[in-house]
């Protein structure tokens, strides 16, 4: 199998990550500040500061864990209580913004949607032309799970922090991909997830919030300290219950791998491989290519004339092994944009795993496939 739907999960997984889940579920139980722990190793303490080194802070005491970016992202959305207020995302916004933000704050509250072209890039100039005196949060997708095109985060940041607006970063598609630094870009809330470049496992990720920026919790119960305390209002309690502490240790290895490979080093192996994929699949007649430019993320996507999405999908997992995934991969609103609404496209996706022949094999395939079709 050529595996190339690593936007929606990475595969294969480092060694270290396999090793860390046996050795975590194979050690006494250890929860945040409730387990019983002897002689098992902190997990939780460890990804924070891992967390903290990949994503330039210090302030690593401010990474909450979730289940993965879905959780994560209602739990800011929910949180920031935005009703009547003036709220900014981007065309580029996967459903895990959208959904949330429109069934909680759609009929009263005013959501702009800065456009993107064709390619997928967020001029900083189209936020800033946006923003309101009462901008209360501005929301926006790092790196397109569709086209791979980043934003500009460090110019977006500065206008967002001028404005006094809480600066939200959805780092789901880019951490561990692209290059993200939280002082740098004058973030105040990212968003991430532990299953996709973290090398993390399912049912991991999170956010961190900057200190002084409170959120209501999304969940209530049982945290290990303070057991007598049965009201919580004003108190930030961001992991109630029992946190995934497997999920973390995984996510702790998957990031202490990128760190130890170099993150520079894998940012440049993957997209050496995507500018390959791009250039080499816009040389076929009748394939419509969609991706970013120079500065992108491992994604891409394409369609073939005269072809479903799902259907390309299916003839390359049944007649040449090759893993993809096609649809509108949960981003409705870029594909207004492309034209490639109601089917979407056909997605590619690299890691740090995926080798240049791979991808040689999925261009011959596209090849053969579209010229079928003509």
């Amino acid at each position: 199998m050529i595996y190339m739907n690593n936007a929606a999960t990475s595969y294969p997984k480092p060694l270290c990550v396999k090793e860390t889940v046996d050795r975590v579920l194979s050690d006494p139980p250890l929860s945040q500040y409730r387990g019983t722990g002897c002689g098992a190793r902190d997990y939780l303490t460890l990804c924070r500061q891992a967390l903290g080194e990949l994503f330039h802070t210090r302030d690593t005491h401010r990474f909450f864990f979730s289940s993965g970016a879905t959780e994560a992202m209602n739990q800011v959305i929910r949180g920031l209580k935005l009703c009547g207020k003036h709220i900014i995302i981007t065309q580029t916004e996967h459903n895990a913004v959208l959904r949330p933000l429109y069934t909680l704050y759609g009929e009263m509250s005013e959501i702009s949607v800065a456009e993107c072209d064709v390619s997928g890039y967020v001029r900083p100039e189209t936020i800033e032309e946006l923003l309101k005196p009462d901008t209360a949060a501005v929301i926006v997708n790092h790196c397109s799970n569709v086209t791979g095109a980043v934003q500009d985060l460090k110019r977006i940041g500065r206008t967002v922090q001028r404005s006094g607006a809480v600066f939200v970063v959805d780092a789901s598609q880019s951490a561990g991909a692209v290059p993200v630094d939280i002082e740098d870009m004058n973030i105040d809330i990212l968003v991430f997830t532990g299953h996709k470049s973290l090398f993390g496992i399912q049912g991991s990720g999170g956010f961190w919030i900057r200190d002084g920026i409170r959120l209501q919790p999304l969940l209530y119960g049982g945290t290990g300290r303070d057991s007598a305390v049965v009201d919580m209002r004003g108190r930030e309690e961001y992991e109630a219950g029992t946190v995934n502490v497997p999920g973390i240790a995984a996510l702790y290895a998957g990031v202490r791998y990128l760190l130890e490979k170099g993150p520079g080093e894998v940012v440049r192996h993957d997209r050496n491989l995507t500018a390959l994929l791009g250039s080499e699949l816009r040389k076929i007649p009748g394939v419509h290519v969609f991706s970013g430019k120079e500065e992108s993320g491992p994604v891409l996507s394409f369609t073939i004339e005269g072809m479903n999405p799902s259907d390309s999908a299916y003839i390359l997992s049944s007649g040449y092994g090759i893993t993809v995934r096609s649809g509108l991969q949960c981003a409705p609103l870029i594909h207004e944009k492309l034209g490639t609404l109601p089917h979407g496209t056909v997605r590619l996706s690299c890691s740090w795993f995926t080798a240049e022949q791979e991808c040689v094999r999925v261009i011959e395939a596209v090849r053969e496939i579209a010229e079928a079709v003509r």
